[in-house]
């Protein structure tokens, strides 16, 4: 992931929950927010939309097929973390 830009902003931008278009926008639904009231729901956090590093490695042979650059194992992920 170190010498391979492409699939460090891949995985960056998963584990963010960031989803873009191929033009480089944000797409997605605006998240619930907290209106003060009672306590935060989950769905206010962030961390909420990311993707975890399993679905991560999982779905770049999927998005990727016929590029074998854009393969990493959740393993590496969590170790780069």
């Amino acid at each position: 992931m170190a010498t391979n830009e492409r699939l460090r902003q891949y995985v960056q931008d998963k584990l963010s929950g960031e989803i873009l278009t191929a033009e480089g926008e944000v797409v997605g639904p605006d998240g619930p927010v907290w209106d003060g009231k009672n306590k935060p729901h989950r769905g206010d956090r962030e961390w909420v939309t990311a993707w975890s590093p399993q679905q991560i490695a999982k779905r770049l042979p999927m998005e990727f097929p016929d590029d074998p650059t854009m393969r990493i194992s959740h393993e590496a992920i969590y170790q780069a973390l």
